[in-house]
């Protein structure tokens, strides 16, 4: 990607502007500096993110790109300075300049860019460059306000932290019906529901 002779291939995304609804852009489970240990991208190397973005209209735009990762207290946030995008104009911007700002090792980060123009007005690409290497890796960026983000393909998972309930009632062929509250914690993250109800009938279960 950084060297003009090989270059480097991928796949770009074109959304239908009109159906954008917020004027940013979000790409989650995102490889920065060398991962952690406990991150599935353990073991391949040193990354820097490069965010691409396009000024899809002919006025000028601002850009803020933000870095969020899990830090003690919660979701914490390193922000680059508002970056100028003139009109019909693409920038490549390497996010190395934040490293220093990071708490490293982090098993992975999100991405968010915010641009100053109508939602659909600029379109991105997040590629994940490994500093002595050929390798790269794509983090998939959607809108801000897509009800399908999150909903799969990327590293952010709650396996180990996953709550069942099923009474020996619905094993056997009956029904169960179980309310709940539940505090689950993954990677500096803390979601918290409030009293879902589960109804189940004649589970089948292997």
């Amino acid at each position: 990607m950084t060297d003009p002779n090989r270059g480097f291939s991928t796949t770009l995304n074109f959304p239908d502007p009109k159906l954008l609804r917020a004027s940013a852009l979000h790409a989650s489970g995102v490889p920065i500096g060398t991962p952690s240990k406990d991150s599935p991208f353990s073991g391949t190397g040193t990354f820097v993110p490069h965010v691409i973005v396009r000024n899809l209209t002919a006025a000028a735009q601002a850009v803020t790109i933000t870095v969020e990762y899990p830090g003690e207290d919660g979701p914490a946030q390193a922000a680059l300075p508002p970056l100028p995008l003139e009109g019909y104009t693409t920038k490549d911007v390497p996010l190395d300049s934040l490293l220093g700002s990071l708490p490293l090792p982090l098993p992975f980060c999100s991405i968010r860019i915010q641009y100053s123009g109508a939602p659909g007005s600029a379109i991105g690409e997040v590629s994940c460059i490994e500093e002595k290497g050929d390798l790269v890796i794509d983090s998939r960026l959607a809108n801000e306000r897509d009800g399908w983000v999150g909903s799969g393909a990327h590293p952010w998972h709650l396996d180990t932290d996953c709550f069942y309930f099923c009474s020996e009632t619905c094993r056997t062929g009956g029904s169960c019906n179980v309310s709940a509250t539940e505090t689950i914690k993954s990677n500096g993250f803390v979601v918290a529901t409030k009293g879902i109800t589960w109804t189940c009938s004649g589970a089948s279960v292997p």
